[in-house]
C-alpha cells in the first residue's frame, strides 16, 4: 500500500492510499492518546477539588 507505486498508476488513488494511510496512523495515536487526555481530565478535576478545599481551610483562618 504504497502511494509512490500508486501513483504510476493514478494520482488520485495515490492520494486516496495516503489519506487512509495518515488516517490509520492519526487512530493508532489516538488510542494511546484518549487514555491520557481522560486521566488529565480526572487529575485536572481532583487538582481542582483539592484547591477548593484548601482555599476554604485557609479563608477560615483568616
Amino acid at each position: 500500500f504504497e502511494p509512490q507505486f500508486i501513483y504510476s498508476k493514478s494520482q488520485a488513488a495515490a492520494g486516496l492510499c495516503s489519506w487512509v494511510k495518515n488516517i490509520m496512523a492519526f487512530h493508532y495515536i489516538n488510542e494511546n492518546v484518549r487514555p491520557l487526555r481522560t486521566a488529565l481530565a480526572q487529575a485536572n478535576a481532583e487538582l481542582k477539588a483539592a484547591m477548593d478545599k484548601l482555599n476554604a481551610l485557609r479563608s477560615r483562618l483568616g
